[in-house]
């Protein structure tokens, strides 16, 4: 019931129903871990990094959590403990995409654009449509003075979905992953060079 919420665009009642389903059954992993991201997305971090940790000590062959907390260590400014995670992660799997998408986030941050981009076709060498790691690759490819390399795969990320929706999914990912003080206006000039490739002016 709480995905057919959340995919509907009810996320106060889903959190609503998840933190009933957290609270009767602690153990229960599935709705702790949706939940960690409902409050992940409302910048709820430090609450949702802490739930997910219970999640992965509990079960860590939980690959979605681990990567969740990884981007959640990530968004708090942690990045040794973020590395931890996904190397955790590739330790399991040298192929796993979601190693692959924090190393690339954790690169980033670190304003290693080369290897950041390394790390990204590696991801999508496993997962293909992630559109994370397209607009990020397209985000590195900007910051290498590449841009027309960056507007082609931005606007590759978008192909296929509604305007609004491709747009939306970018500024997401840009703004509440990636921005720091340091990043804010390299993604702002990104996103605002591209918008109109997503969302054409009216005629």
């Amino acid at each position: 019931m709480a995905d057919i919420l959340i995919q509907t665009g009810h996320s106060p009642d889903a959190r609503q129903l998840l933190e009933k389903a957290v609270a009767l059954d602690p153990r229960d992993r599935q709705s702790q871990y949706e939940l960690a991201k409902l409050l992940m997305d409302a910048g709820e971090v430090p609450r949702a990094t802490e739930m997910l940790e219970t999640v992965v000590r509990s079960h860590p062959d939980f690959l979605a959590a681990r990567e969740q907390l990884a981007t959640g260590l990530v968004r708090r400014g942690d990045l040794k403990a973020a590395r931890t995670e996904a190397d955790a992660l590739l330790s399991t799997d040298p192929a796993a995409a979601e190693g692959h998408r924090i190393t690339a986030l954790i690169l980033w941050k670190q304003h290693d654009y080369d290897a950041s981009l390394a790390e990204c076709a590696e991801s999508l060498a496993a997962d293909p449509d992630s559109l994370q790691m397209q607009f990020l690759q397209a985000l590195e490819l900007w910051q290498l003075d590449r841009k027309k390399e960056a507007r082609r795969i931005f606007v590759h990320a978008a192909k296929g979905k509604p305007n609004a929706a491709r747009l939306a999914s970018a500024e997401v990912f840009c703004r509440l992953v990636l921005c720091d003080a340091q990043d804010i206006g390299i993604v702002s000039d990104f996103l605002h060079k591209n918008r109109w490739s997503v969302m054409p002016p009216p005629q």
